[in-house]
């Protein structure tokens, strides 16, 4: 089997996971709310939605597809058009989102990604550079629900 198959299935078997930030809410509620990202395969699909906590009412549900460039994962959100880069590095995965404009708005986005660990820093900033959506204290961070 050749690299990339080994690549892909590393970085699949990291992401599918039901994830939550229960730690970071508690620890600091006034920055971040408790958020559950839930990761999946449906059929032949990679999914996606997350959830607040206090009225577990999904907010936001994606379906994204994986392809790889040399080294490189690319996670299409195919609802938004927007493509999250990955590369590996000693620790997991770094993804980036840099200046796509999705609804008028330049999407930025850092993601960090391991066995154990996912973080997502997100901002939405308009055309004078001011921030109208994402984390202004630092990003998400969120670990295995099942695990605390």
């Amino acid at each position: 089997m050749s690299r990339k198959f080994f690549i892909q299935k590393d970085f699949i078997d990291c992401l599918v996971h039901k994830w939550d930030n229960i730690d970071q809410a508690q620890s600091n509620p006034n920055e971040y709310s408790h958020v559950h990202y839930d990761w999946f395969i449906e059929g032949d699909q990679l999914k996606s939605k997350q959830w607040y906590h206090w009225n577990n009412e999904v907010y936001r549900e994606r379906t994204n597809e994986l392809s790889l460039d040399e080294d490189k994962i690319i996670l299409s959100i195919l609802e938004t058009g927007i493509d999250v880069v990955f590369t590996q590095d000693s620790d997991g995965y770094i993804g980036r989102v840099l200046g796509k404009i999705y609804k008028g708005v330049k999407v930025e986005s850092y993601i960090t990604l391991n066995e154990h660990t996912y973080t997502s820093f997100d901002q939405g900033i308009d055309s004078d550079g001011k921030v109208i959506w994402g984390d202004i204290a630092g990003p998400f961070i969120f670990h295995h629900t099942n695990v605390h």
